[in-house]
C-alpha cells in the first residue's frame, strides 16, 4: 500500500483468489496481511476480499468494479462452443444451476459436478479445479460442471474466472459440458478456450 500511495496511485481493481487452504498451513502473513485477517469477519475467501479493499480503501486507494475495465471478457449469453448440450447434460445444468446458487449463497463455493442427476462434487475451500478433479474420479467421465456467481455478487473481487488451466482440468475430468453465469463471469483467452473445448467435444453454455 505504502508503494502504491508514493506512485500516486488511486485506483485499482482486484484479480485473482484468496487460496484458503494456505491459511490454515503453518505460513505466516506479513504485518498488513495480519491486520486483514484480524479484521476480516471470517476466513471465507469473499470475507478477506473485502477486507484487502477496506485496508487499500484506508490507504487512500479505491477498488473499483471488475468488469469497468475487462468488461469485454465477461461470458454472453448462449451456446459458446460447437457443440450443445445433450437432453441429458442439460438436465444436469438445470439442477446444477439451483444446487450451485444455493451454495453460492451461502458462500461456500461456486461450482458443482453432477451426472445423471446425482450431485457428485460441491466447491468449498478447496477451490473449482479440486472439485472438478473430485467430481470427475467419482463420476468416471461424463459429467457436467456448472459454474455461478453469487446472487449477492460484489463485481469488485471474486468474480467466477475460467481459463486455459480451467480447460485442462475439465479434460483430466472427462467433462462433457459446462454451464457458466453471462455476464457475471470473466472468460480470459475466448477463442483459445472455444478451440480447446470443441476439439474436446466440450458443450459451453452460459445463461
Amino acid at each position: 500500500v505504502r508503494a502504491f500511495r508514493q506512485e500516486g496511485v488511486t485506483d485499482a481493481i482486484l484479480l485473482g483468489k484468496v487460496e484458503i487452504t494456505r491459511l490454515f498451513s503453518r505460513a505466516r502473513p506479513d504485518l498488513l496481511g495480519a491486520r486483514v485477517l484480524l479484521k476480516a469477519r471470517d476466513l471465507r475467501g469473499d470475507s478477506i476480499l473485502e477486507a484487502i479493499v477496506d485496508a487499500l480503501a484506508a490507504g487512500g486507494i479505491r477498488v473499483l468494479e471488475t468488469p469497468r475495465f475487462l468488461g469485454p471478457l465477461l461470458v454472453r449469453p448462449g451456446q459458446l462452443t460447437r457443440r450443445a448440450p445433450t437432453a441429458r447434460e442439460q438436465r444436469d445444468i438445470v439442477l446444477g444451476r439451483d444446487v450451485a446458487r444455493q451454495v453460492a449463497a451461502l458462500r461456500i463455493g461456486q461450482t458443482v459436478v453432477l451426472k445423471q442427476g446425482t450431485v457428485l462434487a460441491v466447491e468449498s475451500a478447496e477451490g473449482t479445479d479440486a472439485a472438478i478433479r473430485r467430481g470427475g474420479e467419482l463420476g468416471r467421465g461424463g459429467i457436467v460442471v456448472v459454474k455461478v456467481s453469487r446472487p449477492d455478487q460484489d463485481l469488485r473481487f471474486d468474480l467466477p474466472t475460467i481459463g486455459a488451466e480451467t480447460l485442462v482440468v475439465l479434460r483430466e475430468a472427462s467433462a462433457t459440458a459446462l454451464a457458466l453465469d453471462a455476464g457475471r463471469t470473466l472468460l480470459l483467452d475466448r477463442e483459445r478456450f472455444v478451440a480447446g473445448a470443441d476439439e474436446l467435444d466440450l458443450a459451453v453454455v452460459a445463461d
